[in-house]
């Protein structure tokens, strides 16, 4: 992780999952992900870039909230309820992207052969016009504040 990153920690309902939060000072997009959710819920872990921190977290948070009620995040369908005017969908993270982006989670994870069994899912949101960052006509700004990870 590089030094220009600052680093803050939000534990969530203090049952074994976490949110990290890297806001950048460098002009990349401000990163929150996850910790926990492969071991408490089978569930790959949740990872959104390109908001304010605090939407990031509380983004994070709410499907949390939602994966102790039984609901999933993994399928790369529509969710709806995570912002009031727009749905969200899921991709998978291709490997290669967690050592930069899950690297610093490694040391909270417990009983994981580190990087090869970690699963995880980015959330995408979509430009005013419903159009995802691989859609085309997508706007500019949301397409370089995601970086597609699937690829």
């Amino acid at each position: 992780m590089s030094t220009d990153k600052q680093q803050n920690i939000y534990a969530l309902e203090g049952r074994g999952c976490h949110t990290v939060c890297i806001e950048s000072s460098d002009g990349s997009p401000d990163t929150a992900f996850s910790v926990g959710l492969n071991d408490l819920f089978e569930h790959p872990e949740i990872i959104i870039l390109g908001s304010a921190s605090d939407v990031l977290v509380h983004t994070v948070g709410w499907a949390i909230h939602n994966l102790r009620r039984g609901k999933r995040f993994d399928s790369g369908e529509l969710y709806d309820g995570f912002f009031d005017a727009f749905a969200v969908t899921t991709r998978p993270v291709n490997p290669k992207w967690h050592d930069k982006y899950f690297g610093y989670a490694s040391q909270h994870l417990t009983g994981l052969k580190w990087p090869e069994t970690l699963q995880a899912v980015q959330l995408l949101w979509p430009d005013k016009s419903g159009r995802f960052p691989w859609e085309e006509g997508c706007d500019e700004q949301v397409v370089r504040l995601q970086p597609l990870l699937d690829r």
